[in-house]
């Protein structure tokens, strides 16, 4: 997933997320405030499984200065066999084992140049990855825009989001 967002206020926000049957968040980007006004606040992803909650984030950045940050989570790896029908498109969620890293960059238009770039990553094995990449018409398989709030990490987007984009296959 790639975007470009500006937050108009400091809270906690969803960036993009993914209910389960139940309507729980199983997959969030999401934003954090710091507990203060002074403009920082973390990008933060996590991935939640049947047991386990896998998460990362990138912490203590200005991004509630209302202007654009640049945003991507990929999929860098999926291991379980070695053809590429075998990776990316099996049904055995339990023998995946995958990383995803996550990119933050705040590009200044004064200066045209990019002054912050951020990254974290983390792996994820079992079922847990299916929260990420289990897609269908079913509304429990869809991703929200700016969130569909169920009060576990945060609310709805108050800001803009642009040049969203989803990516079927690792970038």
């Amino acid at each position: 997933i790639e975007m470009r967002f500006k937050a108009a206020k400091e809270s906690d926000q969803i960036l993009a997320n993914k209910l389960d049957a139940s309507g729980k968040t199983e997959a969030a980007i999401y934003l954090t405030n710091n507990s203060s006004t002074d403009g920082n606040g973390s990008v933060g992803f996590f991935i939640s499984g049947s047991s386990n909650v896998v998460s990362m984030s990138i912490d203590n950045q200005g991004i509630y200065n209302n202007e654009y940050w640049s945003l991507m989570v990929r999929r860098r790896q999926a291991l379980i066999g070695s053809s590429y029908s075998e990776q990316y498109f099996s049904n055995d969620l339990t023998a995946l084992t995958q990383s995803f890293d996550m990119y933050l960059g705040y590009y200044d238009s004064g200066t045209d140049r990019i002054i912050i770039k951020e990254s974290g990553s983390m792996a994820v094995s079992g079922s847990t990855p299916a929260g990420w990449y289990t897609t269908g018409s079913g509304t429990n398989n869809r991703w929200y825009l700016s969130g569909n709030a169920d009060g576990s990490v945060g609310e709805q987007l108050s800001g803009s989001m642009m040049e969203f984009r989803y990516w079927s296959t690792p970038l």
